[in-house]
């Protein structure tokens, strides 16, 4: 990979870069779009995108959205949710803006320990006859306790719903009924793009054709309007660069295990660090997390970023803070102890295609060096950096965490 770093730009290793491969083969998509003159409105390269999905997760059908935030704001409109989600403070701030947006008050349940995911034995004493639904986060690829979830959720008749930003390609053995419902990400930054996008995955064909309908502005035909839609549609652009992405999703799974099995290997060595990912062969690979225990080696996770970004590599704490401390969630606080932890101690590494092995080694020997320095010498590091533009975003950081408490 060529080196980014100069004078003016001393990033030396990013945290992410799309997947730009082969762009002679996309170009060709993109030919067949113009000769088609259809542009939009359920094309044929969205059609046949939403199969290859739904064969690929093993779901039945399949609804590729604008976004994301777009997917999961229609499923609620789809399942008339209108009152409380269950749902994790540890996950990206739309898994509870959608709700908020949608005026459900989301109810937070701390999470398990060591997949990070919500915690199926806290769920149940936050029921009330106000929960309408359980919103799950599969996070960093680890997937939710399902059979306790749907046992739950099928209990006290609420809808099973997950937010799968994080899993894309990850099949789970366990099946999914007519209240199980995933919604994708295919942001830029995901191991699958369509440089912006989603989808909604469901087994439940009347669901389905509900979402399609809300998605395009309510539509029961051409003119004829019988629900409160949006516009969620996807473009054959978009859909286009999916396709062209699919065809080295394999190869690209394949080059993210080799970047995990590295790390693994030598982060291992480092005492009190550990991986809290998806180690299982079905994992896409795409993120590494790694832990750091501040009691245990005197420096804490915040130090060893801003070192990292000293020197030109980014990291990224995820997800810092919980969404609970966001000023426009707090009036929904509650104590989630596990999750404030994992909010302090996680630290992700770069995890791309692109990513050459020698980044790699030099993400693991700055994290070395930064522990083997210790804080004070991290301090002084950082601080001769503080006033260059390419530090700029970790001084506001620490600033903002300062001013609201974080």
């Amino acid at each position: 990979m060529k080196n980014l770093s100069t004078a003016e730009n001393p990033i030396v290793v990013p945290y992410f870069k799309p997947l730009t491969v082969e762009r002679e083969k996309y170009y060709e998509l993109l030919d067949e779009v113009f000769d088609s003159a259809i542009f939009t409105n359920n094309g044929p390269k969205a059609l046949s995108l939403e199969k290859e999905i739904a064969r690929i997760h093993e779901f039945k059908y399949c609804a590729v959205v604008t976004n994301a935030t777009i997917g999961l704001q229609i499923l609620y409109k789809t399942l008339n949710l209108k009152k409380r989600v269950i749902t994790t403070p540890f996950s990206f701030v739309a898994t509870t803006s959608t709700l908020v947006w949608e005026s459900i008050q989301p109810k937070f349940v701390d999470i398990e320990e060591r997949n990070l995911t919500i915690d199926s034995k806290k769920i149940e004493k936050s029921i009330d006859n106000s929960t309408e639904a359980i919103l799950g986060v599969n996070v960093f690829g680890n997937s939710c306790d399902y059979d306790a979830i749907s046992y739950i959720c099928k209990k006290n008749d609420i809808f099973e719903i997950y937010d799968n930003a994080h899993s894309f390609g990850i099949v789970d053995s366990k099946g999914f009924d007519r209240s199980s419902v995933q919604v994708l990400s295919f942001h830029s930054t995901k191991v699958f793009s369509t440089i912006e996008g989603g989808a909604i995955l469901t087994n439940n064909r009347a669901l389905y054709e509900k979402i399609v309908q809300v998605r395009n502005f309510g539509f029961a035909g051409m003119d004829h309007v019988t629900e409160v839609g949006t516009n969620g549609k996807m473009d054959e652009f978009r859909a286009s660069f999916g396709l062209h992405q699919l065809l080295f999703f394999y190869k690209v799974k394949e080059r993210l295990r080799e970047i995990n099995r590295y790390y693994t290997s030598e982060i291992s060595k480092i005492p009190c660090i550990e991986f809290v990912g998806n180690s299982n062969y079905n994992s896409n690979h795409h993120y590494y997390p790694i832990r750091i225990n501040e009691k245990k080696n005197g420096v804490n996770r915040d130090l060893i970023w801003a070192y990292l970004w000293s020197q030109g590599i980014q990291t990224r704490r995820y997800f810092y803070p919980l969404i609970s401390k966001f000023s426009p969630y707090r009036e929904f606080f509650e104590e989630t102890p596990i999750a404030a932890q994992a909010s302090e101690e996680i630290l992700c590494l770069p995890c791309y295609f692109d990513l050459s092995d020698d980044s790699a080694r030099k993400v693991v020997a700055g994290i070395q060096k930064a522990i083997s320095i210790g804080a004070t010498a991290i301090e002084e590091a950082v601080k001769s950096k503080e006033n260059e533009d390419f530090f700029r975003p970790v001084k506001i950081a620490f600033q903002e965490r300062s001013k609201n408490g974080y």
